[in-house]
């Protein structure tokens, strides 16, 4: 697990401009990827090519064989390429682990995430219910990796989403690079349980009571059930009331110091977004200013605050 502060996203090679497509072309069209450039590495993979397939090259497919499903040619779905990539996948697993983020290409029968078409042994269409062998076995190796299909990233909602997951992935990789410990998981939930708490209140509950018997579990066993259960929370879709709960309980902190007006508000903004009057980035920013002139140690640890670079823009959608 490397210590590594740079956060590694892989992605598609095709969707950075490489001319690794099976007709020799790419798919470098998502502004999305491109604005995270400044922030994170992105590192380009196909596996296609990695496993030794030409370009230009013959189309591949999922094919449903009984219970199995198959990596194969297209034409006469008798070469079998699906070993050869688990094979790959294997001989790439020390760098998949060290990525906190995969963007995968929609679609593709080795690298979609969803709804990847897959085909009959007789070649008619079966269903959508595929997933890319690629996809399937870098799952394997890394569990929690945030993954998703570069074409979803267009939903800032879905963005977001995958954002906030990759980068609370990353500082549990760095956690486990420096070393567990029973405190360093409870700060580590510490500053994320406002985080969690505004995607899934019972989550948050959950994990409290997880913690609250910290010292019965081993180390090792306590921070895998807190990371799953972490990432878990995160896939949750964030909601107006659960943004608008944390909002208030972070107002709190700045009981007795705030004048009248200024209280007003803050309240005022937090039930225009309530409302759907404005974005999340509002209530926040009032919230930020009044923070920058009565610091709190505890409020300034919270990952809710600033949860991935605000030149990303992701709240001003939320």
């Amino acid at each position: 697990m490397s210590s590594d502060e740079t956060i590694k996203i892989g992605v598609g090679g095709c969707l950075v401009g490489q001319d690794v497509r099976y007709n020799g072309d790419h798919k470098r069209s998502n502004n999305v990827i491109e604005s995270l450039r400044p922030f994170v590495d992105l590192m380009p993979m196909c596996p296609e090519v990695g496993i030794g397939l030409g370009v230009p090259r013959e189309t591949i497919r999922l094919v449903v064989e009984g219970e199995d499903t198959r990596l194969k040619d297209s034409n006469t779905q008798t070469k079998d390429h699906t070993d050869a990539m688990v094979d790959y996948s294997l001989a790439q697993s020390e760098k998949i682990k060290s990525f906190s983020g995969y963007i995968f290409v929609k679609g593709s029968p080795s690298c979609g995430v969803h709804r990847v078409g897959r085909y009959t042994e007789e070649g008619n269409p079966k269903d959508s219910k595929g997933q890319g062998v690629f996809v399937t076995q870098v799952l394997a190796i890394n569990p929690l990796l945030p993954v998703e299909d570069d074409s979803r990233l267009h939903d800032p909602n879905l963005r977001e989403r995958f954002i906030v997951k990759v980068y609370t992935y990353h500082s549990w990789q760095q956690l486990q690079a420096k070393g567990l410990s029973h405190k360093a998981l409870i700060d580590f939930w510490s500053d994320h349980k406002y985080l969690v708490m505004s995607r899934h209140y019972q989550s948050y509950k959950d994990i409290g009571r997880l913690l609250a018997a910290a010292g019965s579990y081993d180390v090792e066993q306590l921070g895998v059930q807190l990371i799953e259960m972490i990432m878990a929370a995160l896939t949750h879709v964030p909601t107006r009331k659960g943004h608008v709960n944390v909002l208030q309980h972070i107002k709190g902190y700045l009981k007795n110091k705030l004048t009248r007006d200024e209280s007003r508000d803050i309240d005022e903004k937090i039930e225009q977004y309530r409302t759907d009057v404005i974005p999340l980035i509002v209530p926040m920013s009032l919230l930020s200013h009044q923070f920058k002139r009565f610091e709190n140690d505890y409020i300034s640890r919270q990952v809710f605050m600033s949860p991935y670079p605000e030149q990303l823009s992701l709240r001003n959608a939320l």
